[in-house]
């Protein structure tokens, strides 16, 4: 067992447990990120991001946290996410507090791509539960993020929630808020 006896760089071997799906060596994989290079850290995020159960949602949240939910060198949001969506399926209640956590957090560090990956994994789970934040992004400032929400809410968007978003648009202030509204609207088959 290459894992146990270390026999081999640690960054091949992490890369080798996300990209094959191996489950049971989650707490080698955490003790080896004490004193790991980035390449390492990498893999060894990864690799808990495809394989990773709930003892991996601290080690990644905290990742997240500590590059300021942006993309970076070792790719620990996207890590993060990954094993969100991998490991919500079956556990909803957890799967939905990480999920807003990430999209509370990273819209507070202006991190959108990362926010809008929270609110993903949150609807993916909640389904049409997801309208107030739905709602409450069509006022936000960001571009990506509020087209982000609003093209992952028409999947499972109805007539009443786009009636719903028609009278947000005439609220809103923004000519570009109230145009990726109507753009929605429009494109979609509930108009």
């Amino acid at each position: 067992d290459a894992m146990a006896a270390n026999t081999a760089p640690k960054a091949k071997l992490a890369k080798a447990v996300g990209d094959i799906g191996a489950t049971g060596v989650e707490t080698s994989l955490i003790g080896w990120l004490a004193g790991a290079d980035t390449e390492t850290t990498k893999n060894i995020y990864y690799a808990l991001g495809q394989t990773g159960t709930a003892a991996s949602l601290p080690t990644l949240r905290k990742a997240a946290a500590s590059a300021g939910y942006a993309d970076e060198p070792t790719q620990a949001v996207r890590s993060y996410v990954a094993l969100l969506r991998n490991h919500s399926a079956g556990q909803s209640g957890q799967g939905t507090k990480e999920a807003m956590n990430l999209n509370k957090k990273a819209r507070a560090e202006t991190q959108y791509g990362a926010a809008w990956s929270g609110f993903d994994v949150y609807a993916s789970l909640q389904g049409r539960s997801a309208m107030p934040l739905v709602t409450k992004a069509t006022g936000n400032a960001s571009c990506v993020y509020r087209v982000g929400v609003l093209e992952i809410a028409s999947g499972f968007m109805q007539a009443v929630d786009y009636k719903a978003l028609a009278e947000q648009a005439k609220k809103r202030t923004g000519v570009e808020q109230k145009e990726d509204i109507i753009a929605l609207i429009g494109n979609s088959g509930d108009a």
